[in-house]
């Protein structure tokens, strides 16, 4: 059902190409579940590449903007033929860009190669508070979102908005995510795997991944481990983040913020606040994590009682709405961060981050 990938490697201006970067970085095969890496795979003979020993996106106050959505496009071209991680490389974004109508969105880090081999993106990518809307994913392949696959990239200050469909590891921001950073990021997507893993941040997250002050509010969907943050958190955490969208998976393992947690995988100072999957036949389903597997810790993480599925949680504390939207709530999430905020009209009285204001 993948209704078409849009490579437009044709309009890559030389001006934009000469600011990404010569980085050495390859990919290793990967199946569905595996570990995914990148190391180096030679220096590209492409005049389309040019090495820069400095220049815009050498550091973070220096990045290499993006503006239209043809300079986006060809960001995504350049990742996705797999030549170059672009590792220690950072790209921002100027304004809010709209995909337009029609086009099929290719993730960034899928790679352009026969499946499943993929081309994780390893530099930064700041949104710099701005949106990227109109992203549309109608796929039957593995690694879906507005990146594919990241391996030891940050990604900060971005929203995405529109309708994401996979079959596995399938993110609003991200399908797959190894040693990655997202900070401040917001998922407005609907996201769907047919198969495995589907997340509002993230469908697979392992490896050190970490997520802080951010947030879902897309409707979220798998048919086995549906997150309303992370379709699957292996031996990674979350910190501050929140989930207000609806979590359900049509076979079993539904949480509000993981479907599965495993390995020393970690929660703190969080909160849900959204409908998840009731049906009395599913297996595997909780308010905070639907499934366990090895050591999770949860700390000062709470649900919205008045939304919460008929279920005992021993993970975290169910509290009615009108106890978690009220100031004082957000001084309980910052027992041990000093991130959440509250004001009167925003975020419909729930606690949320500066950024969002």
């Amino acid at each position: 059902m993948l209704k078409g990938i849009i490579t437009k490697a044709m309009i890559v201006a030389a001006s934009f190409v000469l600011g990404l970067a010569a980085c050495s970085s390859n990919s290793s095969s990967s199946s569905e579940g595996d570990d995914l890496s990148s190391s180096d795979m030679g220096s590209s003979s492409s005049s389309s590449y040019v090495p820069l020993s400095s220049g815009p996106g050498e550091s973070a106050e220096n990045p290499i903007l993006i503006s239209t959505e043809a300079e986006l496009l060809a960001f995504a071209d350049s990742v996705n033929l797999g030549r170059h991680s672009y590792m220690n490389k950072y790209y921002a974004l100027a304004n809010d860009i709209a995909v337009s109508s029609g086009t099929s969105w290719t993730p960034i880090g899928s790679g352009s190669r026969v499946y499943p081999v993929a081309s994780p993106f390893s530099g930064t990518f700041d949104g710099q508070g701005h949106t990227v809307s109109g992203i549309s994913i109608d796929s039957d392949t593995l690694y879906v979102g507005f990146f594919g696959a990241l391996s030891g990239a940050t990604i900060k200050n971005l929203t995405v908005e529109g309708n994401i469909q996979g079959r596995y590891a399938v993110g609003g921001i991200a399908g797959y995510a190894k040693q990655t950073i997202f900070e401040n990021v917001h998922n407005a997507a609907i996201v769907q795997a047919s198969s495995q893993y589907a997340g509002g941040i993230v469908g697979y997250a392992m490896g050190g991944t970490a997520i802080s002050a951010s947030y879902n509010s897309g409707n979220i969907q798998a048919a086995y481990s549906a997150g309303g943050v992370a379709g699957i958190l292996d031996s990674s955490r979350l910190v501050a983040v929140f989930n207000r969208g609806s979590v359900s998976a049509t076979k079993e393992t539904v949480g509000g913020f993981a479907g599965t947690a495993s390995k020393s995988s970690s929660f703190n100072d969080c909160y849900v606040a959204a409908s998840i999957s009731s049906d009395s036949t599913l297996k595997n389903k909780g308010n905070i994590i639907g499934s366990f597997d090895g050591t999770v810790s949860v700390s000062n993480c709470y649900y919205d009682s008045d939304k919460a599925i008929s279920l005992s949680d021993s993970v975290a504390t169910g509290l009615p709405s009108a106890q978690m939207t009220v100031a004082s709530f957000a001084t309980m999430l910052n027992a041990s961060v000093s991130v959440w905020t509250w004001k009167s009209g925003v975020n419909d009285g729930y606690p949320g981050f500066s950024w969002m204001e």
